[in-house]
């Protein structure tokens, strides 16, 4: 059997309060009816990225929502949003040019949108959950296969098997202590076990989890974890 070094990214403490800080006093405030959405970036295209996120109005023209700041490994505070067909876009000599395209479903009124630079043709693939109808309550954990493998994710003595572009949710089987294992691995075209993520973690009950499976050239999958914390509106 053949094992792949580990792959780990740590984000201290301080830098993780000053990023979700900094998103919070950027990103503009939700009216109190109406659509929401969040944005979790896995990884960006530059830093400090700023975005306008916008509808089409009649006539081919944009409806601009509001603008947001974008890095890797950031959860945005709460958007305003709106059914139907949304964009993400810069601001070239003063016109906006899509850079990111979803769909808000009809009957979604929350949603998490994950965003993953593609670097080749500078635009960002974009995957919509609507939290409650995925049942992502707290003390769950939304795991989201962005990898070109089938990863097996091991919390504790619970395993999941998430395919490549779906996504799964799941509760860690934690041990008396509060803590569990998370474990990632994939079988590659040779039926050898590889081996990407491996740490002991401890479970808070009043977070939501979530597990990002992103491709790497290194490892197969690098993982990534980000909590959510506070309601969705």
């Amino acid at each position: 059997m053949t094992t792949l070094p580990l792959t780990r990214r740590v984000f201290p403490a301080s830098v993780l309060a000053a990023t979700v800080s900094m998103a919070m006093s950027l990103a503009p405030t939700a009216a109190a009816d109406g659509e929401k959405m969040r944005l979790v970036c896995a990884t960006s295209l530059e830093e400090d990225q700023e975005l306008v996120l916008a509808s089409r109005a009649e006539g081919g023209g944009w409806r601009e929502l509001g603008k947001v700041v974008i890095r890797s490994s950031l959860t945005t505070d709460v958007l305003p949003a709106k059914q139907g067909e949304l964009h993400l876009a810069v601001r070239k000599g003063g016109k906006l040019e899509s850079i990111c395209k979803f769909t808000f479903p009809a009957d979604a009124r929350h949603g998490l949108v994950f965003l993953k630079a593609n670097t080749e043709s500078k635009t960002y693939d974009a995957h919509f959950v609507d939290p409650e109808k995925a049942g992502f309550v707290k003390g769950s954990l939304l795991i989201l296969n962005l990898s070109a493998h089938e990863g097996t994710v091991s919390l504790g003595a619970a395993e999941t098997k998430v395919p490549a572009g779906e996504r799964a949710l799941a509760k860690p089987a934690t041990e008396d202590n509060g803590m569990f294992q998370m474990q990632v691995s994939f079988t590659d075209e040779s039926g050898n076990v590889m081996n990407c993520y491996d740490r002991y973690v401890s479970r808070n009950p009043n977070s939501r989890d979530m597990l990002l499976l992103l491709p790497s050239a290194e490892t197969g999958i690098m993982a990534m974890t980000l909590p959510l914390f506070g309601e969705f509106e």
